[in-house]
């Protein structure tokens, strides 16, 4: 917590191997830096570890048998990248609503395709949500 709310960033290559276990470089990168070793980001800088511990007097974690291993050996890279993927997924998702609600108003579309009536009668949630979502976007539409 210490790292984050001081902006002290782990300097870890953007390029490696990923799936599989294979984001292990990362995370060698990344737990150097929880024990005192390897490189920050500073101010935009980037610094020795200890250097930057030393100046905020964070002390690194001292790991025993097996902790090592735990630090490396997970699916962190994976599960970051999935996360940025998920996020910028649902963001396209939103912007569909709204390009599909803006050609509806620049056509003069009717509403009857995301009614409430029509789509209601549909048991899927997706078939019910998208509706929802452009009856929400066109409430105030003449």
């Amino acid at each position: 917590m210490n790292l984050i709310d001081k902006d002290i960033t782990p300097c870890i290559f953007e390029h490696g191997g990923v799936g599989a276990s294979g984001d292990l470089v990362q995370l060698a990168h990344l737990a150097l830096v929880l024990i005192g070793e390897g490189e920050v980001i500073f101010d935009g800088q980037v610094h020795p570890t200890i250097e930057i511990f030393n100046k905020f007097d964070i002390k690194p974690l001292s790991i025993h048998i097996r902790e090592g291993l735990a630090i490396l050996n997970g699916t962190s890279a994976m599960t970051g990248i999935g996360l940025v993927n998920l996020i910028q997924a649902r963001k396209l998702l939103e912007w569909s609503f709204f390009f599909s609600a803006m050609t509806n108003e620049i056509v003069g579309a009717f509403d009857d395709h995301y009614s409430y009536e029509l789509n209601i009668v549909k048991r899927h949630t997706g078939q019910n949500s998208v509706p929802k979502m452009l009856r929400e976007i066109l409430k105030d539409s003449k």
